[in-house]
């Protein structure tokens, strides 16, 4: 009875996005309280929907296609992340909705095709869970994730835009996706 594929790929999203991440990036030198209303809502989005899937998945059993499906686009959500992450290298990126510039613009590995390749993996992930569960609560709960994760990219964009990496930054961001790779068949000159 029990949907072990979906379970499980609840269970690595519990614990590597909603433990190891916080450890991973650097936290915001702003000053401002730890739980805006976004922070509270993503950290309960991002905490709710693999809980979600884990009790769904005791339940009800989705097709075998559908957690084939769940479990690759975790896999590939992971390896997303960690190529994404290893970009970085010694710089820690900034955790969501941070006001802090960076003191360098990484456009290499996936960041040559997708600006917020971090913020794709939290997705790919999550849309794993929705097509392993099958369910409509998970699905609404991705969307208002999605919807979320592409303010906090917007907020990103703009705060890049209008900072000392301006020029360089509004060429890259015409030859990157937001969230996805639009431009792949472009020729990159950033």
């Amino acid at each position: 009875m029990l949907n072990l594929p979906v379970f499980f790929l609840s269970l690595v999203c519990l614990v590597v996005y909603g433990f190891a991440v916080p450890r991973l990036f650097r936290p915001s030198g702003s000053g401002r309280g730890l739980f805006t209303r976004l922070k509270l809502t993503i950290t309960l989005l991002f905490m709710g929907l693999p809980v979600w899937g884990m009790a769904h998945a005791m339940f009800y059993r989705a097709e075998a296609w559908c957690q084939i499906a769940a479990v690759a686009l975790g896999c590939g959500s992971m390896a997303l992340f960690f190529w994404s992450y290893r970009q970085h290298g010694t710089q820690m990126p900034g955790r969501v909705f941070s006001p802090d510039v960076p003191a360098a613009i990484v456009t290499s590995g996936p960041y040559a095709r997708v600006r917020h390749p971090i913020y794709a993996a939290y997705l790919l992930f999550m849309l794993g869970l929705v097509v392993g569960t099958q369910s409509t609560v998970a699905a609404l709960m991705w969307l208002l994730l999605a919807a979320t994760y592409r303010h906090a990219a917007r907020q990103e964009d703009e705060l890049l835009a209008g900072s000392a990496h301006s020029d360089f930054y509004r060429r890259y961001m015409q030859q990157s996706g937001r969230l996805l790779p639009w431009n792949v068949w472009r020729k990159r000159e950033v």
